[in-house]
């Protein structure tokens, strides 16, 4: 029992600190662990040295997440930089000429499509830029572009290269083209409900104003002044791209090289030149190391947890604590908790913090890994809501929304996304009721 609360002790002090930005996460998430994790081994009668050990041997067995995430993320901004999106953004611009309903679903597939980079502030960035003169010029609610592209981009965030997916992957010790597996078709219930919302909203702007013909409407094509755009290349770097992440999914490919090989490919085929080479993997790259120190910092603390003993004693307290009645729902309970816990805490205090918890309290009351990691992964439907997150402070200003009318646009429409995971997750057998 004693190990117990000293867990709970340093998940507390963990995320007081995180929250109250009183140390970076990569800090806290690499000092407080050690620091309890020393108090545990004296507690244990064994030498603090051992720290060691159960540090190395957790990060030992995440080198393929570490592979993942770097090259999937330093693949998704070359993507960027090629101009990947462009021919898509402007196609949907044209498309959707006056007519609000088009606008509106052609907003939830950009942002569904240009979210694949798993970077919510890039893919607001050039949804608004497409779409907010059209909105203007046809005076539509901006506040529907806003809150579909916030709902679109809380989906694809699973990505197995998106930074909750990264942190669950961590946490629950499941291999990255797994996870996909088993979070792609609630993902596409998800993404279709969302565009399901945009066409009644659509609906519902078509009466209000019309269709305005606006057929003429030229969409300003943005200056490539770092000469990288490659046009002639938009097709081969699509299908890639496609190919890459059915690749993944199948599993084809180990996942710690599916995007290192796209990566390669990509720059040899786009960037033939050394220097232009060399000075991309630098700027993709930099991209990288929040992501990636995190997790390694987690590595520490999912070391300590479990060398220590500690994750075994809090999960025999918690699951002493719920009633048997109430065991066989453990998986919709973490479910529930998961949308509070990543609407009032940061990822980092969320599934650093708590997660590992309910890992092994659920795996006490029957629960494999994969059910608990699917029920953490459905709370995403709410975090890009919560204060605590800065792209949320982007889409809020780019169309001029205040951040509780965004908010409560999400909280009306997002339980929804949580259904449609919840129903996927029920029909494949990795969120038992």
């Amino acid at each position: 029992m004693t190990l117990a609360y000293l867990g709970y002790a340093m998940i507390a002090v963990l995320m007081v600190l995180i929250v109250t930005k009183k140390m970076s996460p990569f800090a806290a998430l690499m000092s407080v662990p050690l620091v309890f994790g020393a108090i545990a081994c004296v507690i244990n009668g064994v030498s603090i040295m051992e720290l060691t050990t159960y540090c190395t041997d957790s990060m030992k067995g995440m080198a393929s997440n570490f592979c993942l995430m770097f090259f999937a993320i330093v693949y998704f901004a070359l993507m960027v930089e090629t101009g990947m999106f462009d021919p898509l953004v402007s196609f949907i611009v044209r498309f959707v000429k006056g007519d609000p309903l088009k606008v509106l679903v052609g907003v939830a597939v950009m942002a569904a499509i240009v979210a694949l980079d798993g970077d919510g502030t890039t893919t607001y960035l050039i949804i608004c830029t497409a779409m907010i003169p059209v909105f203007e010029r046809l005076k539509m609610n901006k506040l529907y572009l806003a809150g579909i592209s916030l709902s679109q981009v809380s989906v694809m965030n699973l990505l197995p290269w998106g930074g909750p997916t990264a942190r669950i992957l961590v946490v629950c010790g499941i291999e990255p083209g797994r996870m996909a597996q088993m979070l792609m078709p609630g993902m596409i219930l998800a993404i279709l409900y969302n565009i399901g919302v945009a066409y009644y909203l659509g609906l519902k702007e078509r009466k209000r104003l019309g269709i305005a013909d606006i057929s003429a409407m030229e969409v300003a094509a943005a200056e490539d002044e770092s000469g990288l755009k490659r046009p002639k290349l938009v097709v081969f770097n699509f299908a890639l791209t496609i190919l890459s992440m059915v690749a993944l999914i199948a599993g084809w490919v180990p996942s710690m090289l599916t995007f290192a090989i796209a990566t390669t490919i990509a720059l040899i085929v786009n960037y033939p030149n050394l220097k232009t080479q060399n000075e991309l993997v630098q700027k993709c790259g930099a991209e990288t190391i929040p992501v990636i120190s995190l997790i390694l910092a987690a590595g520490i603390l999912m070391g300590v947890l479990d060398g220590c003993g500690m994750s075994d004693a809090m999960a025999l307290h918690l699951s002493n604590l719920v009633p048997e009645s109430l065991s066989s729902f453990f998986s919709i309970i973490s479910s529930i908790i998961s949308c509070f816990g990543t609407f009032f805490l940061s990822n980092d205090g969320y599934y650093y913090g708590v997660l590992p918890i309910l890992a092994e309290a659920g795996y006490a009351c029957g629960f494999n890994n994969e059910t608990m990691a699917y029920a953490a992964a459905m709370g995403q439907c709410f975090h890009l809501i919560s204060p605590l997150v800065g792209s949320f402070y982007v889409i809020s200003k780019l169309t001029d929304q205040g951040i509780t009318d965004i908010q409560k646009f999400n909280l009306k429409w997002g339980p929804g996304m949580f259904l449609a995971f919840a129903v996927a997750g029920v029909l494949t057998g990795v969120y038992p009721w």
